[in-house]
């Protein structure tokens, strides 16, 4: 397996397109493999080496013949552009310019419209953003980059707000953003010959043809993916934030079920919590794959 070592401001592998050295190499000490087989642990023994080897050989083959198609080349624009997008993005934060607010009377007037009344009680979330995990790094920078629940702000709409952009592709792009999806996506159907990865959203329905090389190895569909998925100019692509769970796995089926019965299209926020919070905890149990052009 060949291990290649990042440059500070190369895109980070994750999909970010955050620059590795504010990104993944906050907390990696070692060379970060480019590519690390999608394989769902469904138990331990965890998968052997043997059949990792094979998983990264067979995704190196796929990548380097993708890359020469007409529309990964198209894709591999659009993510340069999210990429310097989202490096000024995070620059702004650093410079103390964004602060993440949230209307906190905004869900009690939701659950009362939808005749939810006062009598439910309103559970008080918490989850850490502690950067020493890339999980944390990916939904630090979506829940402020990106729309996170409707009550809100973001550094996108400030973007968008402040005119930062001239250039059509950008704003446009700014916009992709703005009305990314994000949620928990069944996957249905792969091509891993054209590298995309068909999704559902679990509890909108709403389906999606991603690119995505790591994705479109799962010829089993045998995942669930929690991410936010942008689509600029008919291209559908992961922000980098990407949970990954078994569909067998019995807290993502209770969580489906639980949910489903007592859906609540204002409460993403809820639902990205509670999910962040058990993969962040139990996070071994899957590897996933990078899904990187460089």
């Amino acid at each position: 397996m060949k291990v290649v070592k990042l440059k500070g401001n190369e895109p980070c592998p994750c999909g970010s397109g955050i620059k590795y050295k504010k990104c993944c190499a906050l907390n990696e000490q070692e060379q970060v493999q480019y590519a690390s087989p999608l394989a769902v642990r469904e138990s331990m023994p965890m998968v052997d080496e043997e059949t990792l080897d094979f998983a990264r050989l067979m995704f190196n083959m796929r990548k380097r013949t993708l890359e020469r198609e007409p529309h990964i080349k198209e894709y591999t624009r659009a993510r340069k552009i999210h990429s310097e997008i989202v490096n000024a993005m995070a620059d702004y934060h650093e410079s103390g310019k964004f602060e993440l607010k949230f209307d906190v009377e905004y869900a009690a007037e939701q659950r009362k419209s939808h005749g939810m009344g006062d009598s439910k009680v309103l559970r008080l979330l918490e989850t850490e953003f502690d950067m020493e995990s890339n999980t944390s790094i990916q939904a630090f920078f979506d829940m402020n980059l990106y729309k996170s629940a409707p009550n809100a702000n973001c550094i996108t709409e400030e973007f968008i707000a402040k005119n930062r952009y001239r250039k059509p592709e950008k704003v446009e792009m700014l916009n992709s953003m703005l009305n990314s999806v994000l949620g928990l996506f069944e996957v249905i159907k792969t091509d891993s010959k054209e590298g995309y990865a068909y999704v559902k959203e679990v509890f909108t329905g709403k389906e999606f043809k991603m690119t995505d090389i790591g994705l479109s190895g799962d010829e089993d569909c045998k995942i669930l993916v929690y991410t936010r998925i942008i689509t600029y100019r008919g291209i559908s692509f992961s922000s980098g934030l990407n949970l990954l769970f078994s569909k067998s796995d019995p807290f993502i089926v209770s969580f489906i079920k639980r949910n489903k019965k007592d859906y609540l299209p204002f409460g993403e926020f809820a639902r990205f919590t509670e999910l962040y919070n058990r993969y962040s905890n139990a996070s071994d149990s899957v590897m996933a794959l990078k899904n990187t052009y460089s």
